[in-house]
């Protein structure tokens, strides 16, 4: 698929360091229109009108991206991309997976105009998790630059599996699991199945 070769080639370059990524992401040629081209070929677009049926009545679970066609300035247009970019990741990292014995579905969500994403109340780029048609979690906002783009894939993969798939995060030798809570930072709690 021409989304992980692209992910690839950025990652790749993250995990020889910050000073490089910045490089890699931009050689790749990945522009926001891509970036956002690449999630839009495999989540599936999930709006008002169909929130109930592929969210609420879904009996497994669901990630959804809410992000604008339509971003308000230069430095929230640089953050959906770069949340384009975790996303793909995730998208990558978790395609196949089941949860409830159903695909683990990724959903993209337009908040540009009139999408009634505020009747969600969601205004803003933000990422939330569902299970069983409730939401567990969320995170607002995205990665302000490249360099931080390893580091977000990390904590939002870390996320998924510790909160979906029965798999804690273990730190000083104690499970944890990661959550957001509605803020953009994640934090470890306590581990309870």
């Amino acid at each position: 698929m021409i989304r992980k070769t692209i992910l690839g080639l950025g990652l790749c370059g993250l995990l020889n360091g910050s000073a490089q990524a910045t490089d890699v992401v931009k050689d790749t040629g990945l522009s926001p229109a891509e970036a956002r081209k690449a999630v839009l070929d495999d989540a599936i677009r999930v709006n008002y009108d169909t929130w109930k049926k592929e969210v609420v009545d879904y009996d497994g679970a669901v990630i959804v991206l809410f992000s604008s066609s339509c971003p308000a300035d230069v430095n929230t247009e640089t953050t959906n991309r770069n949340m384009d970019i975790v996303y793909i990741g995730l998208m990558d990292k978790f395609e196949g997976v089941r949860v409830n014995s159903l695909p683990l579905k990724f959903g993209f969500y337009d908040v540009c105009g009139r999408s009634k994403a505020d009747l969600l109340g969601v205004t803003t780029t933000e990422t939330h998790m569902y299970l069983d048609g409730k939401e567990i979690d969320k995170r607002v906002g995205g990665p302000a630059n490249v360099t931080s783009l390893e580091g977000n894939t990390k904590a939002m993969s870390d996320w998924v599996s510790s909160n979906l798939l029965n798999t804690p995060v273990l730190y000083k030798g104690e499970q944890k699991k990661v959550v957001f809570n509605g803020e953009y930072k994640p934090q470890l709690v306590a581990y309870n199945q």
